[in-house]
């Protein structure tokens, strides 16, 4: 899946996302026309008069009223601004399709990748861009059950699904402003309204994202057998679970 729309009150992913791309291409293309059509129309609306006398007689007249002015320069902003917000966001479905990667999987591959450079290896390879063309093949015309994907040689078909494991080492009370605990961690908090969990030396949490100072990820309860909590917590109250056994 790459994301869920409310606009269209569905969740985009493979068995939609060539549609989902082509709505938006028809949007951008449909605003962007009836933006320069306005436009072109205000601007002899504007200039009439000069036209009447200066023109060739062959320019279009167009009358404009005190009803029909305003009404005209608010279409042309809502077409405009639905050209630069859907735009924006055509830019990012296209480049994540020429790349086969997701807007989920953006976040993982970052993870995967501030994982890596803190462990001094190379940067993470993502298993699903097998190129260009094959990549704009696979997520639009993809006729498969969605669940089995082709992958780049060398590449696993789980390679993005692994999460680590974390041992707590400093306690964390759970509050969302810890400024006496971690008082550098408290002034950059992530921007989530979910909820953080506290913990206690020795706790194993199975972190799956990250930001630059805080982990979300879930305790483990009773050996990891049953869900445990899930939410923020400060990146500095943990370290590796492997790395803290062999300390």
């Amino acid at each position: 899946m790459d994301h869920h729309c409310p606009w269209i009150n569905c969740c985009v992913g493979h068995a939609n996302h060539g549609y989902f791309t082509m709505f938006l291409v028809s949007a951008v293309l449909g605003c962007l026309q009836a933006t320069i059509v306005l436009s072109i129309c205000m601007y002899h609306a504007i200039y009439r008069v000069w036209y009447t006398y200066h023109g060739t007689g062959r320019e279009p007249v167009v009358y404009v009223t005190m009803t029909t002015l305003p009404l005209a320069l608010l279409a042309i902003g809502m077409a405009l601004g639905v050209v630069l917000a859907v735009g924006a966001l055509l830019y990012f479905q296209i480049k994540g399709i020429l790349r086969n990667q997701t807007t989920i999987e953006d976040w993982i591959v970052e993870k995967a990748d501030c994982r890596r450079e803190e462990q001094g290896l190379p940067p993470f390879v993502f298993p699903y861009n097998l190129g260009a063309k094959r990549n704009v093949k696979t997520m639009l015309f993809h006729s498969g059950d969605g669940l089995k994907w082709p992958v780049k040689e060398g590449c696993g078909e789980y390679d993005l699904t692994r999460a680590r494991p974390c041992r707590c080492t400093v306690a964390y009370s759970g509050r969302w402003f810890p400024l006496c605990a971690f008082p550098r961690d408290a002034l950059s908090p992530p921007c989530s309204t979910e909820s953080r969990i506290a913990l206690s030396p020795g706790d194993i949490v199975t972190v799956t994202r990250h930001r630059k100072r805080w982990l979300y990820g879930e305790k483990q309860v009773g050996g990891g057998e049953t869900r445990g909590p899930r939410g923020w917590f400060p990146r500095v109250a943990v370290c590796a679970a492997r790395e803290h056994k062999a300390d």
